[in-house]
């Protein structure tokens, strides 16, 4: 009698696979559901965004934090590895002074109540562009490392903090973009991937889990 054998898990729901160590990845597009209320999301699926960039106009000095939540899980998985999150930043400087952009980012396991810190927060390298000079685009991959294997279970979620770092004279009108639209769309201002080879406001989440 022939032997039949047993399905094993496809493997199709992660994006890149390393057998040996037995995790997938699984890559997440981030976008704006409303940007009227500052609610932002992540999906496998490439929607067009609610807005294409988040803007901040003539901003204080100071740091103003985006919460991107994914879906709430369906089934038990576990995370353990190396996290990374891509996205492209922009400058449109003023008419005076020097224009400063960064960021830090923070991973989070939350289960409707309790947000816990996964890794290190992630603090990228700041860039800046000069009165005058047009408009200046830069490219941010954070990674944060999970050391610890965390159980995500059915209603949890992943939460990303992304904080932009802003600093600029205020005496004139300038805008700090990220890019947050999976159909990489241009900006109205600084991130216009349709001219700019550099440019793109796609960002995207990789998280690690175990292979079931």
């Amino acid at each position: 009698m022939a032997l039949v054998p047993t399905p094993q898990p496809p493997l199709a729901s992660y994006d890149h696979v390393d057998i040996e160590d037995g995790f997938g990845h699984t890559t997440l597009y981030c976008f704006i559901v409303n940007a009227a209320t500052h609610t932002y999301a992540m999906s496998k699926t490439a929607f067009y965004s609610g807005a294409v960039v988040h803007r901040l106009t003539n901003p204080a000095n100071g740091t103003v934090t985006l919460t991107i939540d994914s879906p709430t899980f369906n089934q038990t998985r576990i995370m353990k590895g190396t996290a990374f999150l891509s996205w492209t930043g922009g400058i449109y400087p003023g008419g005076s002074g020097t224009y400063t952009l960064g960021y830090t980012v923070k991973l989070y396991h939350y289960d409707g109540s309790t947000e816990t810190q996964l890794g290190s927060t992630f603090t990228t390298e700041t860039f800046d562009r000069a009165s005058g000079a047009g408009a200046k685009v830069n490219a941010f991959c954070a990674s944060i490392s999970i050391a610890t294997a965390q159980k995500f279970k059915p209603g949890d979620l992943i939460r990303i903090k992304l904080g932009v770092v802003t600093s600029g004279s205020t005496d004139s009108t300038y805008y700090m973009e990220t890019g947050f639209d999976p159909k990489n769309r241009d900006s109205e201002f600084a991130i216009k991937p349709s001219t700019d080879a550099e440019a793109s406001t796609v960002m995207l989440f990789t998280a690690p889990f175990k292979i079931n």
